[in-house]
């Protein structure tokens, strides 16, 4: 579970998103009980943790024909735009040089 995190997580770091939550989707086989699904949060919790990212979404169903749990964790993450950020440096730097050439 933790490399499912972490590598959902760093393909946005890849894009220059800075990831800020996971959402999980969690298949059981019809036999399982509350307690798996507890211990399975319990440890995403802790690796939420230590990487800093909330959950923002869990859901969980179980299925026939599932042997055994399937983990889908999917992060989401803020991209700010650069083209605004540019707007932004260029307008302060324009007032720095109006500001010396006075």
């Amino acid at each position: 579970m933790k490399y499912a995190v972490i590598k959902s997580a760093g393909d946005l770091a890849a894009k220059r998103v800075r990831p800020t939550a996971v959402s999980v989707q969690i298949l059981f086989p019809e036999s399982s009980d509350e307690q798996e699904l507890k211990d399975i949060m319990t440890i995403l919790t802790e690796i939420c943790e230590e990487t800093g990212l909330s959950i923002t979404c869990v859901q969980a169903e179980s299925a026939e024909y599932v042997l055994r749990p399937v983990i889908q964790i999917t992060a989401v993450g803020v991209k700010e735009n650069p083209k605004q950020q540019m707007k932004k440096w260029i307008r302060e730097r324009k007032l720095f040089f109006v500001a010396i050439q006075d």
